[in-house]
């Protein structure tokens, strides 16, 4: 064989690859390889691929981020116990005009603190049952995209702030798939989001793949808890890797469902910058989004300050 015989052979067997590349489809293999370009799927290598932009979104407890055009995802938390429909609805509409989608988060408060250290067997005997068919029909019934955290933070629950936080794995893995094999009966097009903290043992908690779309946690940056137990503030990077390392091994889409700097104006743009220079090293990460509000007392640690992570619209 002739030289230019092995270099026809060598470019056709090139060819051959790369067309086998670019046809492949996220079902051939994993998700977390796979991003999204003009509704085809394309491969993490980036040949024949326009990665999708990170998409930015907010809980906005005061609207004070209503005017951005930045803002493409609303973010709002629902207590399962006092759920308004009225509310919800009007909620979607504003969300609507402003031509951003949604994200629910759902907590499933106990129905009495007598049942609280009870909650998550009770959620699969079917003693919320109404509330998850409340809740979950309601969301059916929109025609915006909704991506669905139920019972964020499970993992860890550093004040006992949440009754469902920091109790027995196999008790929360039932209770989660309870929910959404339950939810999908009503809401099948609901994405479904499971939200641990990201700490050491998030993934005890993992309820498996079948049950989740998008994996998510939480980055905050604040000083005085930083120095207390890491002796220094941490960067964003800092904040982020270890979390990200850990859950990027279930190979799923990844959302930062809660994004705060607390400090002054100054650090708030130092390190919001650093976060955009640096997004880019979490290739997983599909979205983020800002917790724009004042945090509750006492979440951090009775003897720690409450964090503002409130941000003007010019940092989005």
């Amino acid at each position: 064989m002739n030289k230019k015989n092995i270099y026809m052979l060598i470019i056709s067997i090139c060819l051959i690859f790369f067309g086998y590349l670019l046809g492949a489809k996220s079902s051939n293999i994993p998700k977390a390889l796979v991003w999204r370009g003009f509704g085809n799927d394309c491969i993490f290598m980036d040949f024949g691929c326009n990665k999708e932009e990170i998409k930015y979104g907010a809980y906005d407890k005061e609207d004070l981020l209503k005017d951005s055009e930045k803002i493409a995802i609303d973010h709002y938390y629902f207590s399962w116990l006092d759920f308004d429909i009225l509310d919800f609805q009007k909620k979607v509409e504003n969300s609507k005009n402003k031509n951003r989608s949604l994200f629910i988060t759902i907590e499933p408060w106990a129905k009495t603190r007598s049942k609280a250290n009870t909650l998550l067997k009770d959620i699969t005997l079917g003693e919320y049952d109404t509330e998850i068919k409340k809740i979950c029909t309601e969301l059916n019934n929109t025609d915006l995209n909704i991506e669905l955290s139920f019972a964020h933070e499970m993992d860890h629950d550093l004040t006992e702030r949440y009754d469902w936080s920091g109790k027995d794995k196999t008790e929360f893995i039932n209770a989660y798939r309870y929910f959404v094999t339950n939810c999908k009966k009503v809401a099948s097009e609901i994405s479904y989001v499971w939200s641990p903290v990201g700490d050491k043992k998030a993934l005890e908690y993992w309820p498996g793949e079948e049950f989740v779309d998008s994996v998510g946690f939480p980055v905050y940056s604040f000083p005085d808890f930083d120095i207390l137990y890491y002796d220094h503030a941490r960067s964003f990077v800092e904040s982020t890797q270890e979390k990200y390392d850990r859950l990027a091994t279930l190979k799923k889409p990844m959302i930062i469902v809660e994004v705060g700097v607390a400090g002054d104006n100054e650090r708030k743009t130092k390190w919001i910058k650093e976060m955009y220079e640096n997004i880019n090293k979490f290739p997983l990460i599909k979205s983020m989004l800002f917790f724009n509000a004042v945090d509750h007392e006492g979440a951090w640690g009775k003897d720690l300050s409450t964090p503002d992570w409130r941000i003007t619209k010019d940092l989005i």
